[in-house]
């Protein structure tokens, strides 16, 4: 269902992005919390282009983003420009500005490193959250301008492929049979390095769950509002409570992290479970008993 602020951002989105001629501007889309219909008043607008000339040379990118928005610089609505042209983790190259009092980010990604990523996660070779994500937003993004690329690709993630779910449960077993972090949480320090294991943890839960729902995984940013849709969910697990700051309290959130990784661990079907499980099953359960799991609420 989408909110009217998500609609007014669409509307906002597509008048700009129709400013520019068809040449400059063949793939574009909509992504983020605009494009899942559950944006706020607060939220920006996320759109990412993929393009065919993305530079290869990392010395290149700054000024090769700043000739492709040089028609930005004539709409006199938009302000405070920033480019950055250090990419980030999946690849792509960002900016941001404000059009009309809200703020764009703007992403741009290589046509053909795009495939190669989709590619990678179709054959189970790669695992990598930053990729994930990245095909998740074209899984749900709004297609503003299209060569005929983003259909294909929207159509293709259509079926979650069955070698990354098995690549991903596998890998959830083993870190929970073999991670270090199980253990620092077991001395119950509150220290930020714990905390960062807790939160390592947390995010193995979040994968497990989205790979058993074969359901591409998001940003976690706002992922509990997208597990709460999902159909399969072990029993008595708080969801909600994941909005929660571990900081407020430690002790509940290690009981609620490591209560959901248990009863998520023991749903996984026989055929994809690994050596890994039973070890992974106790060193859960342990953490789970040590700090009370019969205690959540």
């Amino acid at each position: 269902m989408n909110t009217s602020d998500s609609e007014l951002r669409y509307q906002l989105a597509k008048e700009l992005i129709c400013t520019i001629e068809d040449t400059q501007a063949t793939n574009v889309a909509i992504t983020g919390s605009v494009s899942k219909g559950c944006a706020s008043v607060n939220s920006d607008i996320e759109v990412n282009w993929w393009v065919c000339n993305f530079p290869f040379c990392w010395r290149d990118k700054h000024q090769w983003l700043k000739n492709e928005l040089s028609w930005l610089l004539k709409i006199p609505e938009v302000s405070d420009l920033y480019i950055d042209s250090t990419p980030i983790l999946d690849g792509s190259i960002w900016a941001s500005f404000l059009y009309k009092g809200i703020w764009f980010e703007m992403g741009f990604q290589s046509i053909t490193h795009q495939s190669s990523i989709i590619d990678l996660a179709f054959a189970g070779e790669t695992s990598s959250h930053d990729f994930l994500v990245s095909i998740e937003a074209i899984s749900t993004c709004l297609i503003l301008k299209s060569s005929g690329v983003l259909e294909q690709w929207k159509k293709r993630l259509l079926v979650y492929p069955p070698l990354l779910k098995l690549r991903l449960i596998q890998d959830v077993q083993d870190e929970c049979a073999f991670s270090p972090h199980l253990e620092a949480c077991m001395s119950g320090s509150d220290s930020a390095q714990d905390l960062e294991h807790l939160v390592s943890n947390m995010h193995a839960f979040f994968r497990l769950l989205f790979a058993l729902n074969e359901k591409w995984e998001p940003n976690w940013k706002r992922v509990v509002a997208q597990m709460e849709r999902l159909p399969l969910m072990p029993a008595d697990i708080p969801i909600s409570d994941f909005n929660l700051d571990p900081h407020s309290n430690i002790d509940y959130f290690r009981r609620l992290v490591y209560n959901a990784l248990q009863r998520t661990l023991a749903i996984i079907p026989t055929e994809l479970r690994n050596h890994s499980i039973e070890r992974a099953l106790g060193g859960v359960v342990s953490v789970s008993t040590s700090y009370g799991q019969d205690k959540l609420v």
